[in-house]
């Protein structure tokens, strides 16, 4: 667990540094605290998927598959590290993901990890809301060479039993959204 965040910082410079990808005028910061807004993610869940097959290509081919996740928080809140399989009918992703929460800017960074292909960056930025949704923001992604806007919604369906996640890409600055990674995710141990 050590190394991820480690080479992060090595690569990056600190976490504060590591947030700094949002467009300007696109602000995914919170006025609140929320230090601790990934804490529900503690434990051990099951997740379904359903995945856009050729995201960006007008398709409207998805793939479904199941994957399971154990999360724990770092740092009294400040941070929070999963790791997990995915059943892919495509083979399976062996993944981790690091969240790592900027106090000053009140704003948590999400770095995506595989076995695969390494460490994505830059990450998705961004906060929880009053009602649990949170919103996640990369203005500067790609996606197969073409570059892109990409976003990340948490949105509780049963909490803390049950959450909802979308991703979802934009070639047009944020004005559309074209969701292609839908997941439910289902505690099964704290």
């Amino acid at each position: 667990m050590t190394l991820p965040i480690a080479v992060l910082v090595a690569l990056h410079g600190t976490p504060a540094a590591l947030g700094q990808t949002l467009a300007p005028n696109r602000p995914a910061v919170s006025q609140r605290d929320g230090s601790h807004d990934f804490d529900w993610l503690a434990g051990k869940w099951h997740m379904t998927f359903k995945r856009l097959r050729k995201p960006l290509t007008g398709s409207h081919d998805w793939y479904s598959f199941e994957g399971s996740v154990e999360n724990r928080s770092l740092w009294n809140g400040g941070g929070n590290f999963e790791s997990g399989r995915l059943n892919s009918p495509l083979g399976a992703i062996d993944f981790a993901t690091l969240r790592l929460y900027d106090a000053t800017k009140r704003a948590w960074s999400i770095y995506w990890v595989t076995a695969k292909n390494g460490l994505g960056l830059p990450p998705e930025v961004g906060s929880f809301d009053e009602h649990g949704v949170g919103k996640f923001y990369c203005w500067n992604d790609s996606y197969e060479g073409r570059p892109i806007a990409s976003r990340y919604i948490w949105t509780p369906v049963d909490a803390p039993k049950h959450y909802h996640f979308e991703q979802a890409f934009s070639t047009d600055g944020g004005k559309t959204w074209e969701v292609n990674w839908i997941s439910d995710v289902y505690r099964t141990s704290d």
